[in-house]
C-alpha cells in the first residue's frame, strides 16, 4: 500500500508562512492516497520550525518498523540531508514480552541496537511490547520527507512539534523555609507571609520520639521547630498512609518535566541512590534552571522527618526509588519526542507511575499508540488535564490510558485556570501548593501540574501497599474512592471528573474488596478493554451514575466562553506543549503563521 503524500500546496503554504488548519500525516493503514487526515487523527503543521528556526528543515516524527530503517537514516545524516536523531524507543525489543496479567512489578527493557538481527522488529504486536520504533529528525530538504515517507519500513510519519511555554500570571511566590533560617519562628516572617503560609499549610511538630499514635499537625507560626505539611498533602489523605506497612518496599516513580535540583536539602539524594534519572536532547536530568520539575517532584517525594523544608506525598526516601527524565528544557520548551524519550527512559528504569505535568493541544496517533503500550506494560500514566481554563483537550491527558487531572483550590473548587473537558478523571490540590524549587529553596505555585504529582504520589502508595493490583486496578480504585466535591457533588461531570483522590480511601476499599473487587477483573490488552478515561473509568458511574451534569462544567465560568456548559472546538495553528503551571499557559497561537 502506498503511503499518503504530503500534497506539495501544504509545504508550499507552510514554507510562506500562510496559516492552514489542515492537517497532514503519512499511514500505511489503508488510507487514500493523498487524503488530507481529519483534526481527530496526526498533527497540524502549525509551528515546523526545526532547533534553528528554520521553517524549511521541519523536525519530524517517525514510527517505522525494521532496524533496515536506521541504516538508511544514517545514510541520509552523512549526506546531510537529516540530522539531530532523537531515538524514542530504540531500547525497546520486541522479545521482551512482559505479561501485562502479572503484577505491577518494575520493567526493564533489552537494549537493542543496529546490529540486532533486522528481522525481530517485523513480529506482530503483543502485550507488553512496544509494536513500532521511534525516531525523530530534523529534515534539511523538503524532498526528503517524500523519501521518507515513501520508505517500505516507515508505517507513520508526523510532525514533532517544537514546545513553548506562555507565562500564565505571576513569578513564583518564594517562602521563607530554609532551615539555617529558623523558618519556624513567627518573628521571622511579616505577618501577610506568616498569614499566608499558615493558609496553606500546618506544621509538623517536631519530636524526641515518634507519636504512637501517627504524627501530630500543628499550625505554622509558633516557636517549635518542625516541617511544614503543605495542604494538598493532608488534603489526599497521603498522610494517613504514613504509618501503615507498605508491601513492596521498593516502587519507583518518574517525573518527566524540567529537571530536577540535585543537592536540594529537601530531596532525594544521588549520594544515597535515592534518584537517578535519563537525559534527553531537552538537558541532563539533575539540572533544572526552570524549577517546575523541582516543584513537581517536592510534592511527591520532599524528604519527611527531617525537620526542615516540607513533606511530600511518598515521605520516606527508603521506600521508593526516584526516577527524573529530563523531557523540557531549561526554559520550559521541548519537543513531543523529547517527552516519549524520557517516558520510555522511566519505563527502561523500572518505573511503575510516571508523573507528567505537562501536555499539548493536538492529539497525536504515534503518542496513543506510545502511551496504550506503556499501559498495557503495567504502567500508570498521570498528566496535568489542562491550565488554560477552557474546554479543550490536552494530550496526553486526554488519552484513555493517561490519567488526567485537573485542579482544585483548598476548599475543595475549581478555580479559573483549571481545564473542563470529558477526559477529567479526577482532581487534586492545584491552587497556591508549597513545595521544594531551585536553588535550593522553596515556591508556591498554582496549576493543573501541581494537582497531577499529587495523584502519581497517591497511586505510587497503593502500588506499594498492593504489588499484586494491576495498574488499572489501582486506577479504578482511586476514581472509585474520591471524596465527593464541587458544585454537584455525587455528580461526576467535566470540571472534577469522579472527585477528589482519596489515598487512604482507596487504601480502604482495596484492603476490603480486593484488587478484582475495588479495581475490576484482569483482561487483556488493558488499553483497549480497561482504559476509558474521564467519568467513563469509574465502573459506578457506568452502572449507576446519573448523567444530568455529566456534560456542564461547574465553577469558573471558562475563558472565552460566556456560561459553564462544555464546548469541544476544533483548533489551529500552531501546537505547543506547554507546562501545565502557574507560570505558563496552554495556548494555539496563529502568531508564527500571519
Amino acid at each position: 500500500m502506498k503511503v499518503t503524500k504530503i500534497p506539495g500546496i501544504v509545504l508550499l503554504l507552510f514554507v510562506a508562512a500562510v496559516a492552514t488548519d489542515h492537517v497532514v500525516m503519512a499511514d500505511k493503514s489503508g488510507a487514500d492516497n493523498n487524503k488530507v487526515a481529519s483534526q481527530d487523527e496526526s498533527f497540524t503543521f502549525g509551528s515546523l520550525l526545526a532547533p534553528d528556526n528554520d521553517p524549511k528543515k521541519p523536525r519530524i516524527l517517525i514510527e517505522y518498523n525494521n532496524l533496515k530503517f536506521i541504516r538508511m537514516a544514517t545514510e541520509y545524516a552523512i549526506d546531510g540531508q537529516i540530522r539531530d536523531f532523537i531515538q524514542i524507543t530504540e531500547k525497546r525489543n520486541s522479545n521482551n514480552n512482559n505479561n501485562s496479567n502479572n503484577s505491577n512489578s518494575s520493567t526493564s527493557s533489552t537494549s537493542t541496537n543496529t546490529n540486532t538481527n533486522d528481522q525481530q522488529s517485523t513480529q506482530s504486536f503483543e502485550i507488553g511490547t512496544f509494536r513500532n520504533k521511534l525516531l525523530s529528525i530534523v529534515v534539511n530538504s523538503t524532498d526528503m520527507i517524500d523519501r521518507i515517507m515513501e520508505n517500505e519500513y516507515v508505517d507513520r510519519v508526523e510532525i514533532d512539534q517544537k514546545m513553548e511555554p506562555l507565562v500564565y500570571s505571576k513569578h513564583p511566590r518564594y517562602v521563607n523555609l530554609k532551615s539555617n533560617n529558623h523558618h519556624q519562628n513567627s518573628n521571622m516572617l511579616d505577618d501577610d507571609e506568616l498569614e499566608f503560609i499558615n493558609k496553606i499549610s500546618t506544621l509538623r511538630q517536631q519530636q524526641q520520639q515518634p507519636p504512637l499514635k501517627g504524627r501530630k499537625l500543628k499550625l505554622f507560626g509558633n516557636d517549635d521547630k518542625g516541617e511544614v505539611i503543605p495542604y494538598g498533602i493532608t488534603m489526599v489523605q497521603a498522610h494517613e498512609l504514613w504509618p501503615l506497612r507498605q508491601a513492596n518496599k521498593f516502587v519507583e516513580v518518574c517525573v518527566v518535566d524540567t529537571g530536577y535540583n540535585a543537592g536540594h536539602e529537601d530531596l532525594p539524594t544521588v549520594a544515597e541512590k535515592q534518584v537517578g534519572g535519563t537525559n534527553t536532547g531537552a538537558g541532563v536530568w539533575f539540572n533544572d534552571g526552570h524549577g517546575h520539575g523541582t516543584h513537581c517532584s517536592g510534592t511527591i517525594g520532599a524528604v519527611g522527618n527531617n525537620d526542615i523544608g516540607v513533606v511530600g506525598i511518598r515521605e520516606k526516601p527508603t521506600l521508593n526509588v526516584y526516577h527524573v527524565g529530563k523531557g523540557l528544557a531549561d526554559d520550559g520548551s521541548g519537543f513531543s519526542s523529547n517527552v516519549m524519550a524520557a517516558v520510555q527512559g522511566c519505563v527502561d528504569n523500572g518505573a511503575t507511575v510516571i508523573s507528567l505535568s505537562l501536555g499539548g493541544v493536538e492529539f497525536s496517533k504515534i503518542e496513543e499508540n506510545f502511551y496504550d503500550d506503556i499501559y498495557n506494560q503495567g504502567v500508570l500514566v498521570v498528566a496535568a488535564a489542562g491550565n488554560s481554563g477552557n474546554s479543550g483537550a490536552l494530550y496526553p491527558g486526554a488519552y484513555p490510558s493517561v490519567i488526567a487531572v485537573s485542579a482544585v483550590d483548598e476548599n475543595g473548587i475549581r478555580p479559573d485556570f483549571s481545564q473542563c473537558n470529558d477526559q477529567v478523571e479526577i482532581v487534586a490540590p492545584g491552587v497556591d501548593i508549597m513545595s521544594t524549587f531551585p536553588p535550593n529553596t522553596y515556591a508556591v505555585l498554582s496549576g493543573t501540574s501541581m494537582a497531577g504529582p499529587h495523584v502519581a504520589g497517591i497511586a505510587t502508595q497503593l502500588m506499594g501497599f498492593f504489588p499484586k493490583c494491576t495498574n488499572y486496578q489501582i486506577r479504578n480504585a482511586m476514581v472509585r474512592s474520591t471524596k465527593r466535591v464541587g458544585e454537584y457533588p455525587g455528580y461526576c461531570n467535566a470540571g472534577y471528573g469522579s472527585g477528589l483522590v482519596q489515598g487512604k480511601a482507596a487504601y480502604d476499599m482495596i484492603t476490603e474488596q480486593g484488587c478484582e473487587g475495588a479495581g475490576g477483573p484482569v483482561v487483556n490488552n488493558p488499553a483497549k478493554n480497561a482504559a476509558k478515561g474521564g467519568c467513563e473509568q469509574n465502573s459506578d458511574y457506568v452502572a449507576n451514575g446519573n448523567t444530568t451534569y455529566r456534560n456542564v462544567c461547574p465553577g469558573a465560568v471558562l475563558k472565552g466562553q460566556s456560561s459553564g456548559s462544555v464546548a469541544f472546538p476544533g483548533s489551529i495553528g500552531s501546537i505547543l506543549l506547554l507546562l501545565v503551571g502557574s507560570m505558563v499557559v496552554v495556548s494555539t497561537t496563529l502568531s508564527l503563521l500571519l
